[in-house]
């Protein structure tokens, strides 16, 4: 589901308009330790000097339908007090979509070696500044190229490779007893 599609077609199938910078926030705005104030008073700076920006928050919807909120925006920001590894981050990467985060859980692993991702502060003015740098750039990532190195799969061949070289090891180990 969540993987690089076309923004024009998932805007008409959301209703979306076409002219807008869309910032995604996929999180519930009434859960207080997600920051939807603080990231609607930084896409209000933003608006300031960039008319056209629209926050968007997307909540106890489909998955079908958030993977399409994500290739229909232009960022996802990410503003939480805490979290542990969200998963809306590597859904993202998977939709290369540029994402603006504070440090916070994983995400500085998952987003910093991606060009179009970018880390914050806390401060509304920062998080504006550099959702305005991202909003700027006008492309998508190459986070999907990423995020798959970071699945379950990859995680399992890693995992089959160390397996396999303990037991080469192992078995050159008992030849040598044997001469």
């Amino acid at each position: 589901l969540f993987a690089p599609g076309s923004k024009a077609d998932a805007r008409q199938a959301l209703g979306l308009a076409m002219d807008k910078k869309i910032v995604l926030f996929p999180w519930n705005p009434a859960r207080p330790e997600k920051r939807f104030d603080f990231v609607a008073e930084a896409v209000r700076l933003v608006r300031n000097e960039h008319a056209g920006v629209e926050l968007v928050p997307v909540y106890n919807q489909p998955h079908e339908r958030v993977a399409k909120y994500m290739n229909a925006s232009d960022a996802l920001v990410l503003a939480s007090d805490y979290e542990g590894s969200p998963m809306a981050i590597r859904e993202a990467m998977a939709c290369n979509l540029p994402i603006v985060s504070v440090d916070v859980g994983d995400s500085r692993q998952i987003i910093e070696h991606t060009e179009g991702c970018y880390l914050c502060t806390r401060e509304p003015s920062d998080l504006a500044r550099t959702l305005a740098v991202a909003l700027a750039r006008g492309r998508r990532t190459d986070g999907a190229r990423l995020v798959q190195q970071a699945d379950a799969a990859y995680g399992a061949r890693q995992v089959l490779q160390v397996y396999r070289s303990v037991l080469k090891s192992h078995q050159r180990h008992r030849r040598k007893q044997c001469e």
